[in-house]
């Protein structure tokens, strides 16, 4: 990695595999390096950077990106239906080690990094920069429903029959047994996770929504 050590501050990026997750986390590397003076590295997979569209899409990125691949991950112990969502949180779980060599690579070669930014699928390495001491971020192009849904839905374990309404700020009760097949994958692929584990959200958080949508005391 070549040093790019400047008085500007720099940002990290870490958007999930696959050209959907890397244009939004790319164009907001752009703003921030054309309209507010910092530098930008993006961190990509191995796997997939060799794509064409990808590569082309990087290659045309503005001078101040500059982009770092990590290592490819062994996914051979999953079983062949594995849903993508499943597929994508095993990938980054199992990048957190290299994640971490990325950004301490990163930090000798540029200073302080200002900012480590992720996606959705992203939250498992964000205690990788707490470590380091640098500050996260979650960059959610959705919509603060999608959000607040996404987030909620750790509530909904149980059966559908026996679930609770589903109450999100500003919104009537969502009954679980009203949801289609593809929320109950994604409950069952992402939200509640191999182990369990519960979405990790940087603190404090900054949402683009109306005030409906924030609830009683947020």
């Amino acid at each position: 990695m070549a040093n790019n050590r400047s008085p500007n501050p720099h940002v990290v990026l870490l958007p999930s595999p696959g050209m959907g997750h890397l244009t939004p986390l790319a164009e907001l590397a752009k703003r921030l390096v054309l309209h507010h003076n910092l530098s930008a590295t993006i961190i990509t997979f191995s796997d997939h950077t060799s794509c064409g569209n990808q590569q082309a899409f990087i290659s045309s990125l503005p001078a101040g990106i500059s982009t770092t691949s990590l290592p490819p991950v062994p996914l051979d112990d999953l079983p062949p239906t594995t849903h993508i969502v499943t597929r994508i949180s095993v990938m980054l779980a199992r990048s957190v080690p290299d994640v971490r060599r990325t950004l301490q690579a990163i930090q000798k070669t540029t200073g302080k990094v200002a900012a480590y930014i992720v996606d959705l699928y992203g939250d498992d390495t964000l205690s990788v920069a707490k470590e380091l001491g640098i500050p996260q971020f979650l960059f959610c192009t959705s919509n603060f429903f999608y959000l607040s849904f996404f987030l909620h839905l750790s509530t909904l374990q149980e059966s559908p029959e026996t679930a609770e309404p589903l109450q999100l700020p500003g919104c009537i009760p969502l009954q679980a047994k009203n949801f289609s097949r593809s929320i109950d994958d994604r409950l069952e692929e992402r939200c509640v996770r191999l182990d369990g584990a519960p979405l990790q959200m940087p603190q404090p958080g900054r949402w683009n929504h109306g005030q409906q949508l924030r609830g009683h005391g947020r």
